[in-house]
Protein backbone atom coordinates (compact mmCIF):
# COMPACT_ATOMS: atom_id res chain seq x y z
CA UNK A 1 0.00 0.00 0.00
CA UNK A 2 0.98 3.36 -0.69
CA UNK A 3 4.36 2.08 -1.85
CA UNK A 4 4.48 5.02 -4.71
CA UNK A 5 3.95 7.55 -2.41
CA UNK A 6 5.64 6.84 0.94
CA UNK A 7 9.22 7.88 -0.50
CA UNK A 8 7.48 11.82 -0.68
CA UNK A 9 4.58 11.34 1.96
CA UNK A 10 6.21 9.11 4.11
CA UNK A 11 4.18 10.03 7.69
CA UNK A 12 0.51 10.46 6.39
CA UNK A 13 0.70 7.24 4.18
CA UNK A 14 1.85 5.51 7.18
CA UNK A 15 -1.04 6.32 9.34
CA UNK A 16 -3.21 5.81 6.41
CA UNK A 17 -2.08 2.42 5.60
CA UNK A 18 -2.21 1.08 9.39
CA UNK A 19 -5.56 2.89 9.63
CA UNK A 20 -6.92 0.82 6.14
CA UNK A 21 -5.56 -2.23 7.56
CA UNK A 22 -7.03 -1.86 10.99
CA UNK A 23 -10.02 -1.00 9.31
CA UNK A 24 -10.24 2.34 11.26
CA UNK A 25 -10.32 4.65 8.31
CA UNK A 26 -13.44 6.93 9.00
CA UNK A 27 -15.85 7.45 6.41
CA UNK A 28 -15.75 11.14 6.85
CA UNK A 29 -12.21 12.44 6.04
CA UNK A 30 -10.86 16.38 6.12
CA UNK A 31 -7.67 16.25 3.75
CA UNK A 32 -5.74 19.50 4.60
CA UNK A 33 -3.17 21.54 3.27
CA UNK A 34 -1.81 23.53 0.09
CA UNK A 35 -2.09 23.07 -3.19
CA UNK A 36 0.05 20.53 -4.83
CA UNK A 37 0.69 19.12 -1.36
CA UNK A 38 -0.43 15.63 -2.72
CA UNK A 39 -4.18 15.61 -1.33
CA UNK A 40 -5.80 14.64 -4.58
CA UNK A 41 -3.28 11.62 -5.23
CA UNK A 42 -3.77 9.88 -1.51
CA UNK A 43 -7.28 10.18 -1.66
CA UNK A 44 -7.60 8.47 -5.10
CA UNK A 45 -5.10 5.74 -3.91
CA UNK A 46 -7.08 5.35 -1.01
CA UNK A 47 -10.41 4.89 -2.82
CA UNK A 48 -8.10 2.72 -5.19
CA UNK A 49 -7.19 0.38 -2.18
CA UNK A 50 -10.61 0.54 -0.65
CA UNK A 51 -12.11 -1.05 -4.05
CA UNK A 52 -9.24 -3.67 -4.40
CA UNK A 53 -10.78 -7.39 -4.09
CA UNK A 54 -7.66 -8.47 -2.61
CA UNK A 55 -5.09 -6.56 -0.36
CA UNK A 56 -4.76 -3.50 -2.22
CA UNK A 57 -0.77 -3.93 -2.77
CA UNK A 58 0.53 -1.22 -5.22
CA UNK A 59 1.26 -3.71 -7.87
CA UNK A 60 -2.43 -5.26 -7.47
CA UNK A 61 -3.93 -6.42 -11.33
CA UNK A 62 -7.34 -7.00 -9.71
CA UNK A 63 -10.06 -5.98 -12.09
CA UNK A 64 -11.02 -2.97 -9.67
CA UNK A 65 -7.31 -1.90 -9.43
CA UNK A 66 -6.93 -1.80 -12.59
CA UNK A 67 -9.89 0.58 -13.43
CA UNK A 68 -8.62 3.12 -10.95
CA UNK A 69 -5.29 2.76 -12.31
CA UNK A 70 -6.95 3.92 -15.69
CA UNK A 71 -9.43 6.32 -13.67
CA UNK A 72 -12.42 4.59 -15.54
CA UNK A 73 -14.55 3.36 -12.17
CA UNK A 74 -18.11 4.33 -11.76
CA UNK A 75 -17.75 4.27 -8.15
CA UNK A 76 -15.81 7.58 -7.62
CA UNK A 77 -16.94 11.09 -8.09
CA UNK A 78 -14.84 13.79 -7.74
CA UNK A 79 -16.10 17.57 -7.65
CA UNK A 80 -14.92 21.05 -6.40
CA UNK A 81 -12.64 24.40 -7.24
CA UNK A 82 -9.88 22.42 -8.47
CA UNK A 83 -8.18 24.26 -11.23
CA UNK A 84 -8.48 21.24 -14.05
CA UNK A 85 -7.65 23.28 -17.13
CA UNK A 86 -4.64 24.49 -16.07
CA UNK A 87 -3.25 20.73 -15.00
CA UNK A 88 -4.14 19.52 -18.50
CA UNK A 89 -2.45 22.30 -20.28
CA UNK A 90 0.80 21.05 -17.92
CA UNK A 91 0.29 17.85 -18.72
CA UNK A 92 0.11 18.13 -22.06
CA UNK A 93 2.90 19.90 -22.41
CA UNK A 94 4.94 18.00 -20.29
CA UNK A 95 4.14 14.83 -22.71
CA UNK A 96 4.78 16.92 -25.46
CA UNK A 97 8.30 17.46 -23.73
CA UNK A 98 8.90 13.86 -22.70
CA UNK A 99 6.31 11.68 -25.05
CA UNK A 100 7.19 8.91 -22.64
CA UNK A 101 4.77 6.46 -21.44
CA UNK A 102 4.47 7.17 -18.02
CA UNK A 103 3.81 11.31 -19.23
CA UNK A 104 1.22 9.77 -21.50
CA UNK A 105 -0.47 7.78 -18.67
CA UNK A 106 -0.40 10.94 -16.16
CA UNK A 107 -2.27 13.17 -18.93
CA UNK A 108 -4.92 10.66 -19.28
CA UNK A 109 -5.35 10.35 -15.47
CA UNK A 110 -5.55 14.28 -15.56
CA UNK A 111 -8.09 14.74 -17.88
CA UNK A 112 -9.96 11.67 -15.89
CA UNK A 113 -9.69 13.15 -12.91
CA UNK A 114 -11.61 16.33 -14.34
CA UNK A 115 -14.27 13.94 -16.32
CA UNK A 116 -15.22 12.35 -13.10
CA UNK A 117 -17.60 15.20 -12.10
CA UNK A 118 -19.21 14.79 -14.97
CA UNK A 119 -21.09 11.50 -14.11
CA UNK A 120 -24.62 11.12 -15.77
CA UNK A 121 -26.77 11.02 -12.05
CA UNK A 122 -24.50 14.81 -11.50
CA UNK A 123 -26.54 16.47 -14.25
CA UNK A 124 -28.68 19.26 -13.83
CA UNK A 125 -31.43 20.00 -16.26
CA UNK A 126 -32.30 22.83 -14.74
CA UNK A 127 -28.95 25.07 -15.29
CA UNK A 128 -29.06 25.92 -19.36
CA UNK A 129 -25.50 24.91 -20.14
CA UNK A 130 -25.62 21.41 -18.05
CA UNK A 131 -26.67 19.95 -21.28
CA UNK A 132 -23.75 20.63 -24.02
CA UNK A 133 -21.31 20.42 -20.81
CA UNK A 134 -22.15 16.68 -20.09
CA UNK A 135 -22.33 16.39 -23.85
CA UNK A 136 -19.01 17.30 -24.57
CA UNK A 137 -17.37 15.89 -21.68
CA UNK A 138 -18.66 12.52 -22.68
CA UNK A 139 -17.44 12.81 -25.96
CA UNK A 140 -13.95 13.77 -24.54
CA UNK A 141 -14.30 10.69 -22.93
CA UNK A 142 -14.60 8.90 -25.84
CA UNK A 143 -11.72 10.61 -27.81
CA UNK A 144 -9.07 9.65 -24.79
CA UNK A 145 -10.58 5.92 -25.53
CA UNK A 146 -9.80 6.09 -28.90
CA UNK A 147 -6.27 7.48 -28.68
CA UNK A 148 -4.86 5.89 -26.07
CA UNK A 149 -3.41 3.19 -27.92
CA UNK A 150 -2.05 5.53 -30.21
CA UNK A 151 1.96 5.94 -29.72
CA UNK A 152 1.31 9.44 -32.14
CA UNK A 153 2.16 12.02 -29.80
CA UNK A 154 0.98 15.05 -31.70
CA UNK A 155 -2.33 12.96 -32.56
CA UNK A 156 -2.76 12.36 -28.84
CA UNK A 157 -1.92 15.83 -28.16
CA UNK A 158 -4.46 17.63 -30.86
CA UNK A 159 -6.84 15.15 -30.20
CA UNK A 160 -7.21 16.05 -26.54
CA UNK A 161 -6.47 19.24 -26.89
CA UNK A 162 -9.71 19.86 -28.94
CA UNK A 163 -11.76 18.11 -26.58
CA UNK A 164 -10.60 19.81 -23.75
CA UNK A 165 -11.42 23.16 -25.38
CA UNK A 166 -15.24 22.41 -26.17
CA UNK A 167 -15.64 21.32 -22.96
CA UNK A 168 -13.85 24.71 -21.99
CA UNK A 169 -15.98 26.72 -23.76
CA UNK A 170 -18.86 25.52 -21.98
CA UNK A 171 -17.69 25.32 -18.67
CA UNK A 172 -18.86 27.41 -15.75
CA UNK A 173 -15.82 29.54 -14.05
CA UNK A 174 -17.88 29.59 -10.96
CA UNK A 175 -15.43 28.02 -8.26
CA UNK A 176 -18.14 26.75 -5.44
CA UNK A 177 -19.73 23.89 -4.83
CA UNK A 178 -23.23 24.55 -5.40
CA UNK A 179 -26.61 23.07 -3.71
CA UNK A 180 -27.66 21.83 -6.56
CA UNK A 181 -24.20 19.49 -7.07
CA UNK A 182 -24.65 18.21 -3.49
CA UNK A 183 -27.89 17.31 -4.27
CA UNK A 184 -26.28 15.25 -7.40
CA UNK A 185 -24.55 13.83 -5.33
CA UNK A 186 -26.79 12.58 -2.79
CA UNK A 187 -28.67 10.84 -5.35
CA UNK A 188 -25.75 9.57 -6.78
CA UNK A 189 -24.42 7.76 -2.67
CA UNK A 190 -28.36 6.55 -2.65
CA UNK A 191 -27.91 4.18 -5.94
CA UNK A 192 -28.80 0.70 -5.25
CA UNK A 193 -26.91 -0.55 -7.90
CA UNK A 194 -23.68 -0.49 -6.21
CA UNK A 195 -25.39 -3.17 -3.64
CA UNK A 196 -22.42 -3.78 -1.47
CA UNK A 197 -19.44 -1.67 -3.48
CA UNK A 198 -17.77 0.96 -1.90
CA UNK A 199 -18.30 4.42 -3.48
CA UNK A 200 -16.48 7.25 -2.96
CA UNK A 201 -16.31 11.18 -2.94
CA UNK A 202 -13.61 13.41 -2.87
CA UNK A 203 -14.77 17.48 -2.40
CA UNK A 204 -12.51 20.12 -2.73
CA UNK A 205 -12.40 23.71 -1.92
CA UNK A 206 -16.00 24.14 0.08
CA UNK A 207 -14.63 26.61 2.04
CA UNK A 208 -15.39 28.89 -1.16
CA UNK A 209 -18.91 27.76 -1.17
CA UNK A 210 -22.67 29.50 0.10
CA UNK A 211 -23.96 28.67 3.31
CA UNK A 212 -27.09 26.46 1.85
CA UNK A 213 -24.57 24.66 -0.03
CA UNK A 214 -22.32 23.81 3.36
CA UNK A 215 -25.46 23.03 5.37
CA UNK A 216 -26.76 20.47 2.95
CA UNK A 217 -23.68 18.74 2.31
CA UNK A 218 -23.27 19.05 6.53
CA UNK A 219 -26.69 16.82 6.08
CA UNK A 220 -25.04 14.19 4.03
CA UNK A 221 -21.53 14.37 6.06
CA UNK A 222 -23.91 13.46 9.34
CA UNK A 223 -25.27 10.52 8.00
CA UNK A 224 -23.46 8.78 5.24
CA UNK A 225 -25.18 6.11 3.57
CA UNK A 226 -23.60 2.54 4.34
CA UNK A 227 -20.43 2.07 2.49
CA UNK A 228 -20.02 5.84 1.00
CA UNK A 229 -16.07 7.37 2.01
CA UNK A 230 -16.74 11.47 1.69
CA UNK A 231 -13.00 13.19 1.65
CA UNK A 232 -12.72 16.71 1.88
CA UNK A 233 -10.18 18.45 0.43
CA UNK A 234 -9.06 21.78 1.56
CA UNK A 235 -6.41 24.71 1.21
CA UNK A 236 -8.08 27.04 4.15
CA UNK A 237 -9.75 24.64 6.59
CA UNK A 238 -9.97 27.46 9.47
CA UNK A 239 -12.55 29.14 7.05
CA UNK A 240 -14.67 25.92 7.37
CA UNK A 241 -17.44 26.08 9.69
CA UNK A 242 -17.20 24.48 13.06
CA UNK A 243 -20.23 22.06 12.38
CA UNK A 244 -18.56 20.36 9.29
CA UNK A 245 -15.03 20.19 10.77
CA UNK A 246 -16.29 18.27 13.62
CA UNK A 247 -17.78 15.68 11.28
CA UNK A 248 -14.58 15.07 9.64
CA UNK A 249 -11.50 12.90 10.82
CA UNK A 250 -8.34 15.48 10.23
CA UNK A 251 -5.42 14.80 7.93
CA UNK A 252 -3.01 17.75 7.59
CA UNK A 253 -0.24 17.47 4.70
CA UNK A 254 2.69 19.22 5.09
CA UNK A 255 4.50 21.14 2.29
CA UNK A 256 7.03 19.10 0.49
CA UNK A 257 10.65 19.17 1.81
CA UNK A 258 13.37 20.47 -0.73
CA UNK A 259 14.70 16.88 -0.91
CA UNK A 260 10.81 15.03 -1.35
CA UNK A 261 10.20 18.02 -4.22
CA UNK A 262 13.35 17.38 -5.62
CA UNK A 263 12.61 13.69 -5.54
CA UNK A 264 9.55 13.76 -6.58
CA UNK A 265 10.07 16.06 -10.12
CA UNK A 266 12.94 14.30 -11.33
CA UNK A 267 10.92 10.44 -10.39
CA UNK A 268 7.80 12.15 -11.96
CA UNK A 269 8.63 14.52 -14.44
CA UNK A 270 12.22 14.14 -15.45
CA UNK A 271 13.03 17.49 -14.44
CA UNK A 272 15.92 18.72 -11.86
CA UNK A 273 13.71 19.88 -8.91
CA UNK A 274 16.51 22.28 -7.69
CA UNK A 275 15.10 24.62 -10.43
CA UNK A 276 11.91 25.32 -9.32
CA UNK A 277 10.82 26.69 -6.23
CA UNK A 278 7.65 24.11 -5.31
CA UNK A 279 5.63 22.04 -7.50
CA UNK A 280 3.42 24.72 -7.89
CA UNK A 281 5.94 26.49 -9.85
CA UNK A 282 7.25 23.87 -12.23
CA UNK A 283 3.20 23.10 -12.96
CA UNK A 284 2.52 26.96 -14.00
CA UNK A 285 5.66 26.75 -15.84
CA UNK A 286 4.44 23.60 -17.39
CA UNK A 287 1.17 25.03 -17.71
CA UNK A 288 2.62 28.39 -19.88
CA UNK A 289 1.72 30.85 -17.32
CA UNK A 290 4.24 32.90 -16.53
CA UNK A 291 4.36 33.41 -12.81
CA UNK A 292 7.12 35.81 -12.10
CA UNK A 293 5.40 38.03 -14.32
CA UNK A 294 1.98 37.66 -12.30
CA UNK A 295 3.88 37.93 -8.88
CA UNK A 296 5.54 41.48 -9.56
CA UNK A 297 2.39 42.39 -10.93
CA UNK A 298 0.48 41.71 -7.79
CA UNK A 299 3.14 43.35 -6.04
CA UNK A 300 2.92 45.95 -7.86
CA UNK A 301 -0.84 46.83 -7.45
CA UNK A 302 -0.77 45.79 -3.42
CA UNK A 303 2.14 48.47 -3.22
CA UNK A 304 -0.17 51.25 -4.64
CA UNK A 305 -3.15 50.56 -2.86
CA UNK A 306 -1.10 50.49 0.31
CA UNK A 307 0.93 53.73 -0.38
CA UNK A 308 -2.36 55.62 -2.37
CA UNK A 309 -0.13 55.86 -5.51
CA UNK A 310 -1.97 57.24 -8.50
CA UNK A 311 -1.17 54.54 -11.17
CA UNK A 312 -1.25 55.92 -14.81
CA UNK A 313 -3.38 53.95 -17.13
CA UNK A 314 -0.75 52.69 -19.16
CA UNK A 315 0.39 51.01 -15.75
CA UNK A 316 -3.13 49.32 -15.30
CA UNK A 317 -2.98 47.95 -18.70
CA UNK A 318 0.45 46.40 -18.06
CA UNK A 319 -0.84 44.78 -14.92
CA UNK A 320 -4.16 43.93 -16.44
CA UNK A 321 -2.16 42.34 -19.16
CA UNK A 322 -1.05 39.56 -17.08
CA UNK A 323 -4.29 38.16 -16.15
CA UNK A 324 -6.12 37.64 -19.61
CA UNK A 325 -7.04 33.94 -18.70
CA UNK A 326 -8.55 32.68 -15.63
CA UNK A 327 -5.63 30.63 -14.82
CA UNK A 328 -3.56 33.51 -14.52
CA UNK A 329 -6.40 35.45 -13.26
CA UNK A 330 -6.27 32.82 -10.06
CA UNK A 331 -3.05 33.28 -9.46
CA UNK A 332 -2.58 36.67 -9.39
CA UNK A 333 -5.77 36.92 -6.78
CA UNK A 334 -3.47 34.70 -4.84
CA UNK A 335 -0.36 36.75 -4.56
CA UNK A 336 -1.77 40.07 -4.19
CA UNK A 337 -3.84 38.52 -1.40
CA UNK A 338 0.05 37.18 0.27
CA UNK A 339 1.40 40.35 -0.97
CA UNK A 340 -1.35 42.40 1.17
CA UNK A 341 -0.96 40.60 4.51
CA UNK A 342 3.38 41.07 4.49
CA UNK A 343 2.65 44.79 4.62
CA UNK A 344 -0.10 43.67 7.66
CA UNK A 345 3.32 41.63 8.95
CA UNK A 346 5.77 44.47 8.33
CA UNK A 347 3.34 46.65 10.66
CA UNK A 348 2.55 48.47 7.14
CA UNK A 349 -1.63 47.62 7.63
CA UNK A 350 -3.56 47.07 10.38
CA UNK A 351 -5.73 44.48 11.09
CA UNK A 352 -9.29 46.45 10.44
CA UNK A 353 -7.94 47.44 7.04
CA UNK A 354 -6.06 44.40 5.65
CA UNK A 355 -9.14 42.66 6.88
CA UNK A 356 -11.76 44.76 4.51
CA UNK A 357 -8.91 44.95 1.52
CA UNK A 358 -8.86 40.74 1.50
CA UNK A 359 -12.64 41.02 1.61
CA UNK A 360 -12.98 43.30 -1.27
CA UNK A 361 -10.40 40.84 -3.22
CA UNK A 362 -12.11 37.96 -2.79
CA UNK A 363 -15.44 39.02 -3.38
CA UNK A 364 -14.38 40.71 -6.71
CA UNK A 365 -12.59 37.66 -7.68
CA UNK A 366 -15.92 35.43 -6.82
CA UNK A 367 -18.14 37.89 -9.17
CA UNK A 368 -15.21 37.42 -11.98
CA UNK A 369 -15.38 33.71 -12.39
CA UNK A 370 -19.20 34.12 -11.97
CA UNK A 371 -19.74 36.46 -14.49
CA UNK A 372 -16.98 35.82 -16.95
CA UNK A 373 -15.21 38.71 -16.43
CA UNK A 374 -12.50 40.87 -18.34
CA UNK A 375 -9.30 40.87 -16.36
CA UNK A 376 -7.89 43.81 -17.61
CA UNK A 377 -11.02 45.61 -16.64
CA UNK A 378 -11.51 43.82 -13.35
CA UNK A 379 -8.07 45.15 -12.22
CA UNK A 380 -8.53 48.56 -13.32
CA UNK A 381 -11.78 48.56 -11.20
CA UNK A 382 -10.46 46.65 -8.41
CA UNK A 383 -7.57 49.37 -8.00
CA UNK A 384 -10.10 51.75 -7.82
CA UNK A 385 -12.04 50.49 -5.36
CA UNK A 386 -9.92 49.32 -2.78
CA UNK A 387 -7.51 52.66 -2.84
CA UNK A 388 -10.64 54.29 -1.20
CA UNK A 389 -10.41 51.75 1.49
Amino acid sequence: MFDSYSKYRGEITSLLKEQLISNTFSSTSLFSGERYSGRLTIALEVARIFSCSLKGESDCSCYSCTTYNNLKVDNLVVVGSRNNFLRIKAALENYRVLATSAAKKELFKTVRVFLLQYRALMYDSTVAKSGPLFERAGRLDELLDQVEQSDDVDLVINTIEKGVKEVQSVASKQNQLTIMQVRSLQRWVNQTSFKNRKRFLIIEGIEKSSTGSLNSLLKLLEEPPKDTYIIVLSEQPSRLPATILSRLRKYHFKNFAEKEKNDLLRDKFFVKGEFYLSLEEFFLERGKVDFNAIKKAAQTLSSAVVNKKNLMRQELEEIGGTVDEVEQLEYFFKEFEKSLKEFYYNNLLDSYKVDKLIKEVRESYNNALVFNQNGRLLVEALYYRLVEI
